[in-house]
């Protein structure tokens, strides 16, 4: 995270100029046809890192992460997230406890059966 300047100094001033510049051409930007918003990012994470995204949406994808920071930490949070629960996933043994009920167990095979694998 970026430190905050002390804006009664030239620098902190021109940083705290800078700051507000940016927040508002990424404001502008949000809107123009050619953006998707933060609120639709989620909508498309998942073909994005599958890389399924049509290339005129990869395009809007790829130019709204350059853009914008907080986006880029989400995607990062996402991935790691995703090769945590995969690593996690990887170390389990396939010992089933007693006290996993009968009848989830049927459910998870079932479902097995017919090509769900989760994620």
């Amino acid at each position: 995270m970026v430190r905050q300047r002390d804006s009664g100094t030239p620098a902190g001033q021109v940083v705290n100029i800078y700051r507000k510049l940016m927040r508002r051409v990424r404001w502008v930007l949000s809107r123009a046809p050619h953006m998707i918003r933060c609120s639709e990012f989620e909508d498309f994470i998942l073909d994005y890192l599958d890389d399924d995204l049509p290339s005129a949406e990869q395009r809007k994808f790829d130019f709204h992460l350059r853009l914008c920071p907080e986006c880029r930490i989400y995607l990062d949070a996402y991935q790691t997230s995703v090769a945590l629960g995969r690593a996690v996933c990887d170390e389990l043994d396939d010992a089933i406890p007693e006290s996993v009920p009968e009848d989830l167990v049927a459910a998870v095979l079932a479902a097995r059966e017919f090509g769900y694998e989760g994620g």
